[in-house]
């Protein structure tokens, strides 16, 4: 193998990185409102810091407590759409029944926010009741589980 001279010339380059700050305090808080249930639409309370800037294009995600990613929403509203009500301070948006569920489980809420491009504040986590036609057909089910299993 042999080695000759390069008519390349270095190049350089300038570049300009911007770093997000480190928050320790959430921006945004939230809150689910009473007990969830996949039969009943369910209502979000969130309340954020004065310095937070909305967007149109903000949303709240539900997501199951194992989710690793902020695209891992089980379903979403927008923040403005779905808006029921607004205070000094808190705002309260509603989530259809339509995306929650039937299984119920673990899940917490997460408020994306368009102009950060992340998740700036989480719920705790809590716990959404299946359907009842579900819960039903387990307990049914229970000590029949050839029987059930078969029929489906």
């Amino acid at each position: 193998m042999s080695y000759s001279i390069s008519d390349h010339k270095p190049v350089t380059g300038t570049f300009g990185l911007e770093l997000k700050p480190l928050v320790s305090v959430p921006l945004v808080t939230l809150h689910p409102v009473g007990n969830w249930s996949v039969e009943q639409d369910a209502t979000v309370s969130y309340s954020a810091l004065p310095e937070f800037q909305h967007s149109a294009w903000d949303w709240i995600g539900l997501y199951k407590v194992t989710f690793r990613h902020a695209n891992d929403y089980v379903v979403y509203a927008w923040v403005q759409d779905n808006e029921i009500s607004s205070g000094d301070d808190a705002k309260q948006v509603y989530l259809s029944t339509e995306g929650l569920p039937a299984e119920g489980g673990q899940f917490l809420l997460g408020y994306y926010s368009h102009t950060m491009q992340s998740i700036v504040g989480f719920s705790q986590h809590f716990q959404i009741q299946p359907s009842r036609t579900l819960a039903e057909k387990d307990l049914a089910c229970d000590g029949e589980a050839l029987q059930c299993g078969a029929a489906e």
